[in-house]
C-alpha cells in the first residue's frame, strides 16, 4: 500500500486511546521512517501531532512534495508551455523561410523598421502609405457593400409601390396607394402631393392651378427635372403649408408627362426634418423614376 504523499508502510500498530491502526511510514527511495496514520482524520492529539511535525520534517530533509505542490508546479509547467516567446517564433521562421509565401494578408498588418539613424526610409514610407491606402480602399468598400444593400431595398419597396400604382382603378386608389407606401413603406416624414387642373376636383388631394403653382415654385418647376436640397421658405410654404417649418430639406420630381394634354400634371414633394437627409450631391435616380411611373399613370387615369 503507497500513500499518496509518497510514503511506503513499514508496519502497523494500535493506537492505545482511540484503538485505531497507526502506520510506521517510510519515505519512498530512503531510509528515513515517521509514524503515521492511515485514512483517518489527523486529529488524534499526541500522535496526530507528532506525525505531522516528522512528516514536515521528512519532506524538508527529503526534498519530497506533497501532491498539492506538485499540482501547483504542473500548472505552472503547462503556462509556461502555452506561451510562446520571441525566440520560439524567430527559432520556427528560421526553420520555415518559405512561411509567408501564399500568406499575403499578412503582411499589411506587420510593422518592419527600416530606419538609417534619423531618417526613415523611401521603402519604409512607401509601405506605410500603401497600407493606409490600403485601409481607404476596405473603408470605400465597406461603404459600398452599405449603399448596395439600401438600394436594395430601396428597390424592392419601389416595386411594389410601381405595380400597386398600376393595379389602381382610379384616381382615389392611386391618390391612397401614394399616400400609403410614402407614410409606411418608406418612411417619409413629410409628403406633398398637388395635381393641376383648371376644374374643380373631388379627389382626397390638393388641387391648384398650373399658373399658381409655376409662380411659387419658379425653376423648379420650368426645368422639369427632380431635385434635392433645400429651397427657400416660400416654396416650403407653398408645398408643405402649416407643416413647412419642420422640414429642413426636399426630395422634388415635377409630374410631367410629354404626350399628355396638358403636359404638366402636378409635382411631388418629400420633406425631411434633417437638413442633410435630402442633399443637392445625392443622385435624383429613384425620385426620378417615382415621378416619371406617376406621371404615366395619372395621365391614363385623367383621360378615363
Amino acid at each position: 500500500m503507497k500513500g499518496t504523499l509518497g510514503f511506503e508502510p513499514l508496519s502497523a500498530v494500535r493506537c492505545p486511546k482511540k484503538r485505531k491502526r497507526i502506520w510506521l511510514l517510510r519515505a519512498a527511495g530512503s531510509g528515513q521512517r515517521v509514524a503515521g496514520i492511515g485514512q483517518r482524520s489527523l486529529k488524534w492529539g499526541r500522535f496526530s501531532g507528532q506525525f505531522q511535525a516528522a512528516l514536515n520534517e521528512l519532506t524538508a530533509s527529503t526534498g519530497l512534495k506533497t501532491m498539492t505542490e506538485k499540482i501547483a508546479e504542473a500548472g505552472r509547467d503547462k503556462q509556461k508551455k502555452k506561451a510562446v516567446t520571441a525566440r520560439q517564433v524567430a527559432d520556427y521562421l528560421k526553420g520555415h523561410p518559405d512561411f509567408f509565401v501564399g500568406r499575403d494578408d499578412l503582411l499589411p498588418d506587420l510593422t518592419l523598421p527600416h530606419q538609417r539613424g534619423d531618417a526613415i526610409s523611401l521603402v519604409e514610407r512607401q509601405v506605410a502609405l500603401l497600407r493606409e491606402r490600403a485601409l481607404d480602399y476596405r473603408h470605400q468598400l465597406v461603404c459600398l457593400a452599405d449603399n448596395a444593400r439600401d438600394n436594395e431595398k430601396l428597390f424592392e419597396r419601389m416595386r411594389l409601390l410601381v405595380l400597386a400604382l398600376l393595379e389602381s382603378k382610379d384616381l382615389e386608389q392611386l391618390i391612397e396607394v401614394v399616400n400609403d407606401s410614402l407614410n409606411h413603406e418608406f418612411g417619409i416624414e413629410f409628403h406633398s402631393l398637388i395635381l393641376f387642373s383648371e376644374k374643380p376636383m373631388s379627389l382626397p388631394v390638393r388641387i391648384e392651378h398650373t399658373d399658381v403653382v409655376v409662380d411659387a415654385l419658379g425653376s423648379i418647376m420650368t426645368s422639369g427635372k427632380a431635385i434635392c436640397g433645400q429651397i427657400t421658405q416660400a416654396e416650403l410654404d407653398f408645398l408643405f403649408q402649416e407643416q413647412a417649418e419642420n422640414v429642413g430639406s426636399v426630395a422634388i420630381a415635377p409630374l410631367n408627362y410629354a404626350l399628355s394634354e396638358p403636359q404638366q400634371l402636378g409635382i411631388l414633394a418629400l420633406g425631411s426634418k434633417d437638413k442633410d437627409h435630402f442633399k443637392a450631391s445625392m443622385g435624383t435616380l429613384f425620385i426620378s423614376y417615382l415621378g416619371d411611373i406617376l406621371s404615366r399613370i395619372l395621365a391614363r387615369q385623367l383621360r378615363s
